[in-house]
């Protein structure tokens, strides 16, 4: 029954993506098809950094090993 829900729930959500590409960005409907496809492929590429990033190794340039695993982000301040 759960999977059921959540399946309806995930199709209704690629609907959603579907509709909003279409009225909201006055896409065609074969680009709008792939938009949310678009949209995920982005995401995971940003998650896919970010643990990169956070990673021991995070980037090797001439020899030397550098992370971002001690470094604490500092918001902008206006």
């Amino acid at each position: 029954m759960l999977f059921v829900i959540s399946f309806i729930a995930s199709i209704l959500v690629y609907i959603g993506g579907i509709l909003d590409a279409t009225k909201g960005l006055d896409l065609k409907i074969k680009y709008s098809l792939f938009a949310p496809v678009g949209s995920f492929i982005v995401v995971s590429g940003f998650l896919a950094g970010l643990i990169q990033a956070k990673s021991k190794t995070a980037v090797s340039w001439r020899g030397r090993t550098y992370n971002m695993k001690g470094q604490i982000q500092k918001s902008i301040n206006l």
